[in-house]
Formats: C-alpha cells, structure tokens, sequence
C-alpha cells in the first residue's frame, strides 16, 4: 500500500466498527512503509493487511480485512500468506478477534492472554499534565521498549508527535517513574493509548487530562488483562467493556515489564 491506499483500508476498518484514529495512517506507515498489504483481482480491491516489523525479532499483523462480497473465496488466506512472508524469521503478534481466533490458532498462533476495550465518559478534574514536546520523544520511546519488551521507534517517533488530533501527556518529574498517555481522535470519540502509569493518583491525573474530550464524549481505552489496576479504576469511573480480543503470538512472546497502570496503543500495531 500506499499512504492513499492505507487511508482506504482504515475507512474499510472504520465500517467494521474498529473506530480507527483520524491520523493513524500516516504513523501506522511510517512504521514499516514495506508492511501494508493489499490483494487486487481484476482490478478491484478486494482485501488488505498489514505486518509491521517492529525491529529484528518481532513484528505485528493488523488490519486483515476482506470485503464482505469476496470472503469465503480464498483472497484473504492468499494475502495473508504473502504478508507473513515479510516478517522472516520474527516471531509476529496480533489481536485476534474472537470469530477469527480459532483461524490464527490453525495459522500457528497461540493466545497469550486477552485485551478488553473499555468505553465510558471521563469526569472533569485538574489537569496536571503537559503535553509532550519533541525534546521528550525520545525518552518515551526508551521507556516503551524496556516495557513493551522490544523498540517500536519508528512507529512511536510518529505517534507521539502531537498533531491537532493527536496528542501525548505526560506527568512526573522522576526519571524512573514518569507516566504518560496518548489521546487521539478517532471516527467515534477519543481512543487513549499507549497509557503507563505507576500509581492511582497518576493514572486518574492521566484519564483526566482529556485534552480532546469534552463532558460527553465517549473515552475508549484498550486495556491487556494483566492490567487489573488499570481496569479497576476505569470500571469505578463507570466504564463498560465493548470489545474483546485475544493477544496471539506466533514465535516467543516479548519479555514485557509494564508498569500497574497500562494499555496498549493500538491494536493494529500494538
């Protein structure tokens, strides 16, 4: 694909329900521009996916999609075939939905554990943080990838520029133990991701710095199961699970060390 291409996909992706961001295709690209897949047949586009190496030993598969008037034909499964040639020999992660996930366990993949998108209003507050500047890009990068288990930079270097509808926050002076959360507007209300915090106080300053959210826009949250603080707090603040997925690997698992308070920037990339 090109950046054209991918904007199609993510509109193909927003009448799924997936609710894409509004910037997403230009960060999603600049990850890994080889890593956009589309197939063509008789000069219609019938499917797209993508798999995005991250680094040397991982990658992430996302946006398979096929258009509901060519499934069951085999366009899809060739696609796929071609797209997991771009990864080698990394292992490749994915969020799997539940009516695909048995499919992916026959491609090889494995569940890892589940993610649950959250949705609910964000009550107002004092706004402690500050939006991230260009100076501090790179010092969240370091901290993603001594959580997340491998570097993402040039996925993240885009995805923390604050754009008009994107924008990072961060709180704490403590080298060690600075959180911070990006907001980004999508098709339907605000998404927050990725989202690290160390403590309560810093999680909720977190949600609440909303800089996009008004008092009844609806706030979406992508939160891995092992983030059981996390997922307490937003269901005190009255926040419903909307969606599930399971995380799957093909390969090994990244060795991740998240903070208590954590979720996942997007669940096309990871």
């Amino acid at each position: 694909m090109n950046l054209n291409d991918l904007r199609m996909v993510l509109e193909w992706a927003r009448d799924e329900g997936w609710n894409p961001g509004i910037e997403d295709a230009s960060a999603f690209i600049a990850a890994d521009p080889k890593g956009f897949f589309l197939a063509e047949v008789k000069g219609d586009i019938v499917a797209a996916i993508s798999v995005v190496n991250h680094d040397a030993n991982n990658a992430f598969l996302g946006l398979f999609i096929c258009r509901r008037e060519f499934r069951g034909l085999g366009f899809g499964k060739a696609l796929w075939d071609e797209a997991m040639l771009h990864a080698g020999g990394r292992s490749v992660t994915l969020e799997g939905v539940p009516e695909q996930q048995g499919n992916y366990a026959k491609s090889g993949f494995v569940s890892v554990g589940k993610t649950v998108r959250y949705c609910g209003i964000i009550p107002g507050g004092d706004v402690r943080g500050q939006t991230l500047s260009d100076e501090g890009i790179d010092r969240l990068i370091k901290f993603d990838e001594f959580s997340n288990g491998y570097p993402r930079a040039a996925y993240l270097s885009e995805w923390f520029k604050p754009t008009p509808s994107r924008k990072t926050i961060i709180l704490g002076t403590d080298p060690d133990r600075v959180a911070y959360a990006t907001f980004r507007k999508c098709a339907e209300g605000v998404k927050v991701g990725p989202f690290q915090a160390f403590d309560r106080d810093q999680a909720t300053a977190l949600l609440r710095s909303r800089p996009f959210v008004s008092g009844s826009e609806n706030t979406f949250i992508d939160i891995p199961e092992k983030s059981k603080a996390l997922t307490d707090l937003v269901v005190e603040m009255q926040f419903k699970p909307v969606f599930e997925t399971a995380k799957m690997v093909k390969g090994s698992p990244a060795m991740t060390q998240f903070p208590p308070y954590s979720a996942v920037a997007s669940l096309e990339l990871g």
